[in-house]
């Protein structure tokens, strides 16, 4: 633990630092102290976070009093394991496995006895408000939910804190996620319980940030026709209705001119751009990308599940990647002509005469416009009656083209990690420079709280975000609503 003398702050629970990063951005310094029982966690930890002292193991094996050394505590955020509480749990619970998991939130009343922190934050799933006795499948007794969140409560009110709660959307606060999270804030300093402004959605005069600020566009996205291991049809499906949704029948469809040559910088279609060749080989390409879930499948009579990169990713979850992108490229229809390239700096209105020299505005490895014809008749909405042509405005001109292929890529660790605002988080190692698996980053961030929206929350708190009015009474307001 460093050796200032500033009241101290406390992560139970830390993870990827989501939370840790709102802290330090809040407070000015990295958390004193950081707790979990799962030791890549700390590791990476470690890396982001040098000056906080971590410590290896359940929460339950560090008494607070021994740990903060009777110094005084300013601040305590627990985001105890929500496994048992999500809604993304299926199936049969193991009723003593649920009730052990469901037991670390009492961890958190014990560092309030022990150490009377002035302010306490709890982040977990919405669910988390269901708390309450188990049946023998290891389910909440519908009759009976919530009451043991309610005595939770309680048990913090009778040592003098002032407790509140609300259900925040992380993309209201700048984050490129719609990830949904029940905050609760215990104050006993005498100051009241303030609620972050949103920053970002309707009525903020900022909108929300896409999903397309998080992609890697250097990143190709293969072919789906080239694949070895044919897609299920539910994928197929997703597919169709995602080029139909998104980019046959999109009034503004998100264009994309992608390089693949290490570029990974997004161009606009209104910014200069470097040649664009004929040849197969060409740096650039044109892409109309969507997103869509490739887990879970859907309800009879559920539509497939496809999201509009522009609005923010959906949640991420800890147990592998389900999202996917998919990129439907895009040539000119000019018949299937060569030409010697268009330098797209010129306005596009010089080049969109239908001519013998057919000018292509990109190039792509195949053209795979029957199959793609193939797969919107066979997998696309059946009210849809289209070959696969689109009209584009570039500029101020518009042309026709051509879906010429679809591909599909799942999403990468750190594009994940960029929708939890962990833009310059070390994700990939630990401490000691050994290389963190996929999976394990995957799950780190599935487990994490996105920083914007965590530092919205705290940093209310302290002063350092927007506030609401202050509203009185209103923790049981919320309660209904978590």
């Amino acid at each position: 633990m460093s050796g200032h003398d500033e009241d101290l702050i406390v992560d139970l629970f830390s993870g990827a630092g989501g939370i840790s990063g709102a802290q330090r951005n809040v407070h000015g310094r990295d958390p004193d102290v950081a707790i979990n029982h799962w030791e890549t966690a700390v590791r990476v930890h470690e890396v982001n976070h040098p000056g906080t002292l971590h410590l290896h193991g359940s929460v339950w094996h560090y008494r607070p009093i021994d740990v903060t050394r009777g110094r005084r505590v300013l601040h305590v955020h627990g985001s105890p394991t929500c496994t048992h509480f999500s809604q993304a749990k299926g199936g049969p619970l193991d009723r003593s496995e649920a009730t052990k998991v469901r037991a670390l939130a009492w961890s958190l009343f014990r560092w309030a006895k022990e150490t009377l922190a002035d302010v306490i934050t709890v982040e977990n799933v919405r669910q988390f408000a269901d708390w309450g006795p188990l049946d023998n499948d290891g389910r909440v007794i519908e009759s009976r939910k919530g009451e043991t969140f309610r005595k939770w409560i309680r048990g913090f009110e009778r040592l003098g804190y002032v407790v509140e709660w609300r259900v925040l959307c992380a993309a209201d606060y700048g984050s490129p996620t719609s990830r949904e999270r029940l905050f609760i804030v215990m104050r006993r300093d005498g100051e009241p319980i303030r609620w972050p402004a949103p920053t970002h959605g309707p009525g903020t005069g900022r909108p929300w940030r896409g999903a397309h600020e998080c992609i890697d566009w250097s990143i190709p996205a293969p072919s789906i026709f080239d694949r070895k291991k044919p897609l299920t049809e539910a994928t197929l499906r997703r597919i169709a209705r995602g080029v139909t949704r998104f980019v046959l029948e999109a009034a503004e469809p998100f264009i994309v001119p992608v390089s693949h040559s290490g570029d990974a910088r997004v161009h606009g279609l209104d910014e200069p751009l470097r040649t664009v060749t004929a040849s197969s080989r060409s740096p650039f390409s044109l892409v109309v990308p969507s997103l869509i879930h490739v887990s879970n499948g859907e309800r009879e009579g559920q539509a497939p599940r496809v999201y509009d990169i522009r609005d923010p990713l959906s949640t991420v979850v800890a147990g592998g990647v389900k999202h996917a992108l998919i990129a439907a490229t895009i040539v000119k229809n000019f018949g299937g002509h060569e030409g010697s390239g268009l330098d797209v700096r010129r306005p596009l209105g010089a080049v969109t005469t239908r001519d013998h020299h057919a000018l292509v505005t990109c190039a792509t490895d195949a053209d795979r416009r029957a199959e793609v014809r193939a797969l919107l008749r066979d997998y696309g909405p059946r009210t849809v009656h289209n070959d696969g042509t689109i009209r584009v405005r570039v500029g101020r001109a518009d042309a026709a083209f051509e879906v010429a292929d679809v591909g599909m890529r799942l999403l990468v660790p750190r594009e994940l990690a960029r929708a939890h605002d962990f833009d310059d988080m070390v994700l990939d190692r630990d401490a000691s420079g050994r290389p963190v698996t996929k999976t394990d980053q995957i799950r780190l961030i599935g487990n994490s709280v996105p920083r914007l929206l965590a530092e919205a929350v705290i940093g209310s708190q302290f002063g350092t975000w927007p506030s609401l009015p202050v509203e009185p009474e209103q923790g049981e307001l919320f309660a209904g609503a978590a």
